[in-house]
């Protein structure tokens, strides 16, 4: 997969408006490839990821359940069967799964893949927060463990990972007083959270 040039980050933002149901890209603007939508009825909140000749992708759910799809291409993420990859029943981490991401990242037991997403209890969404889970091998699909909870008494949303320098570094939303605000906070492993957690932008207008 050439991603070097313009092309492709095209053909990327177009496949992102076919998963959330928006009007694709016109033909024209990423060659002779064309686009039907909605490429899934329901696929808010995608997270797509290329890997060894596969593209991988993941949505919110809104159950206890995390799915997997599995495609050579794009179009047939349209047909790939779904693959469970996660499910829990813990009270305190049981549902509303979304924003799933999932990261190929150096861990504590090796190179792992690292599923990052939010859930909380049934019926409320007041106890939203960040779960990790670690592949036990080097494939998205799994098997996979569940790992940590980064911060276990705030509520926090939406986190995806940044390396920078050797470091790593989770993003992700929380309020902060009146405001919706994304932070930063330091990593010590994929699902721990160490030093202190910076506001990094926050709403600027009242809507």
């Amino acid at each position: 997969m050439n991603m070097s040039g313009p092309r492709w980050f095209i053909s990327l933002i177009a496949a992102v408006l076919l998963l959330v149901g928006l009007p694709a890209l016109p033909s024209s603007a990423v060659g002779e490839t064309s686009f039907t939508n909605p490429l899934l009825p329901n696929g808010a909140d995608p997270w797509l990821r290329y890997w060894n000749g596969n593209y991988y992708l993941a949505t919110t759910t809104w159950t206890s359940q995390m799915v997997m799809r599995k495609s050579p291409t794009l179009a047939g993420l349209r047909t790939a069967a779904p693959v469970y990859v996660w499910s829990d029943t813990a009270a305190d981490r049981c549902c509303n799964f979304w924003a799933p991401e999932f990261h190929r990242l150096t861990g504590p037991n090796g190179t792992r893949w690292y599923l990052m997403y939010t859930a909380g209890q049934n019926g409320t969404l007041d106890f939203q927060r960040l779960r990790v889970l670690e592949s036990a091998g080097d494939d998205p699909l799994g098997p996979y463990r569940f790992a940590g909870t980064p911060m276990p008494t705030t509520w926090n949303i939406d986190g995806t990972y940044l390396q920078l320098n050797g470091q790593l570094y989770l993003l992700y939303s929380q309020w902060v007083g009146p405001n919706q605000s994304n932070l930063i906070a330091q990593m010590s492993n994929p699902w721990t959270v160490t030093g202190s957690h910076v506001v990094i932008s926050k709403p600027s207008f009242s809507w």
